[in-house]
């Protein structure tokens, strides 16, 4: 991506906005966030991430990442908290009913 920003700017892109970039297992196209702090492996690092992002800023151009706070992988901490912390449970809508178009639970939680 940094080879490009030239080119970018020589276009007159000013914002770049990369869809969700952080780590997840991808069994949602990258919104099942596994963790906020970390670029996923497929797309570099943080240090790459940064370089980017200085990069980009020397040509005048700002970096967007969509982060989509409403969505967690079952492996982000919030969710494996939220199985057995009832203070957690609120952060997630729980329902013995599968919705149409959602991604199942990976089973219920324990009853209180």
């Amino acid at each position: 991506m940094i080879e490009n920003l030239d080119y970018l700017h020589w276009l007159g892109i000013d914002v770049i906005w990369f869809n969700p970039c952080f780590a997840s297992p991808f069994r949602d196209a990258g919104y099942d966030i596994a963790d906020y702090l970390s670029i996923a492996p497929r797309y570099g690092t943080n240090e790459d991430m940064m370089a980017l992002i200085g990069a980009a800023k020397e040509r005048g151009i700002k970096v967007l990442l969509d982060l989509v706070a409403g969505h967690t992988s079952i492996e982000h901490f919030w969710f494996q908290r939220s199985l057995t912390d009832d203070a957690a449970r609120g952060r997630y809508i729980w329902s013995d009913q599968p919705a149409p178009n959602f991604v199942p639970s990976p089973g219920a939680p324990e009853a209180r």
